[in-house]
């Protein structure tokens, strides 16, 4: 038995970690920290033995074995699968002093901080025990308690890291001094089942789709005819999408269903009705190829033009401008609203425009042009008579304000030109000899009479 008592001494010795703040000396025990089911041999000293953890093993055995109705040691349980996990890490410790001995039974002060390494760091979080209500209860200098009882852990500490340190100060004085600041850091390890807490059936949690974020697949995604889905989804759907799906291909083999609209903002293509020259519907809605004639039928809309050419038999309106209130006149065969620009309009028999008509260009006019009783030319207005001249040679005049009448022509010869010739002299409307003649004759053609002619 003294051999079994020197070896719980050994193991007691080697438990403790040691560090000193001014002339008082505090000594905290290896603590076991557990998250999930982490093993409390984890975290004991490099200097233990298998020795020294076999005598331990071997007393608690004997103890069960001494002991009257004493539970048993190790037993084996059926697990239970949680609704959900406690999230705060349990942690024990012991406090003794430089003496080995624990330190007055009480409640104190303690501080735990999580650093991103063993020295210096980032500190990731911290928790303070110095209240009436949640100070740390030390019996015998042994302590328990959860980290992240007051302050969670979640969205700061990422457990996905392997570089999580823990710092444990105490407050001895509980003056919130925090004189002991136990050395060195303690690393958060894993118990042997941890390793494959990132994986499901083996695979790694990368090899899964994410839902709470956009994720990228290398590969297909292949539901089974069975496949259900959340939701509302029917068991005959392999995949529903509920909400906008966009910036990608959704290919379906044999029917594409959508129990509401389907909005399409780009181009659509109907590959197996490439070469229908007209697509139409049957009685259940579904899309066909018609035929060439299909417009011509009793339930083809008789509103429809077909480009190569068409008859119709009543009006064309052509709203350019969007009017609403625009309609179509039974007198007219083609009317055209806004205007109409760049392409040949070819009247058969009669073009009329209710407005202006602009033309830009040379215009040819091979049979009669009707205008109404004004014509503008050059800037200047022009009104004409509503009738034609009373009698022939009449002449249209101008006011000078663009008003035109029918007058008679009062100058008969105004395009024949007179000039003098050789011995004669043109003034106005009289010719007069000149007073010398060299070179010519003058010859009288018929009679002269009434004059004097001196030679």
């Amino acid at each position: 038995m003294d051999k079994f008592l020197r070896q719980s001494r050994l193991l007691i010795e080697n438990l403790k970690h040691v560090t000193s703040s001014g002339a008082k000396r505090v000594t905290l025990s290896v603590v076991e920290v557990r998250h999930a089911a982490m093993s409390w041999f984890d975290y004991a000293h490099h200097d233990i033995t298998r020795r020294t953890l076999g005598v331990m093993l071997l007393l608690g055995l004997l103890l069960q074995s001494v002991l009257p109705g004493s539970l048993p040691i190790f037993s084996v349980e059926k697990a239970e699968a949680a609704a959900g996990i406690y999230k705060p890490i349990s942690y024990q410790g012991k406090v003794v002093d430089s003496n080995g001995q624990a330190v007055t039974d009480g409640d104190y002060n303690m501080r735990f901080t999580i650093f991103s390494a063993a020295t210096s760091g980032t500190q990731l979080w911290s928790e303070t025990w110095n209240s009436s209500s949640q100070r740390v209860t030390m019996t015998g200098g042994l302590f328990s308690l959860y980290l992240g009882t007051y302050v969670t852990m979640t969205g700061s500490v990422d457990f996905n890291s392997d570089s999580l340190f823990l710092q444990v100060e105490y407050d001895p004085g509980n003056d919130d001094a925090y004189e002991e600041s136990f050395t060195p850091r303690r690393r958060f390890a894993s118990v042997p089942y941890a390793h494959n807490a990132d994986k499901v059936d083996g695979l790694d949690a990368s090899q899964f789709v994410r839902s709470d974020a956009d994720d990228l697949l290398s590969g297909s995604l292949l539901i089974a005819d069975d496949g259900k889905t959340s939701g509302t989804a029917e068991a005959g759907l392999a995949l529903e999408v509920a909400g906008t799906t966009s910036g990608a291909i959704i290919k379906a083999q044999n029917q594409l269903i959508a129990s509401g609209s389907l909005v399409v903002q780009s181009t659509v293509q109907l590959r197996n009705y490439a070469s229908c020259s007209i697509v139409t519907t049957d009685s259940n809605g579904n899309l066909g190829c018609g035929s060439a004639d299909m417009l011509s039928q009793a339930e083809a809309d008789a509103r429809y033009v077909q480009l190569q050419g068409d008859t119709m038999t009543g009006g064309l309106l052509i709203n350019l401008g969007g009017a609403a209130s625009a309609s179509i006149d039974s007198s007219l065969a083609l009317e055209v609203v806004g205007t109409m620009s760049g392409r040949v309009l070819h009247a058969q028999d009669l073009l009329t425009s209710s407005g202006g008509l602009v033309v830009e260009s040379t215009s040819t006019f091979n049979g009669a042009a009707i205008f109404g009783s004004t014509l503008r030319i050059n800037g200047v207005t022009y009104t004409f008579p509503t009738s034609d001249g009373s009698a022939s040679g009449k002449v249209l005049k101008t006011n000078s304000a663009g008003q035109l009448s029918w007058s008679s022509d009062i100058d008969t010869d105004t395009n024949t030109t007179y000039s003098a010739g050789q011995g004669l002299t043109l003034g106005g409307t009289v010719f007069r000899l000149s007073d010398s003649f060299s070179g010519t004759s003058l010859e009288i053609i018929g009679t002269a009479s009434g004059r004097i002619l001196h030679a």
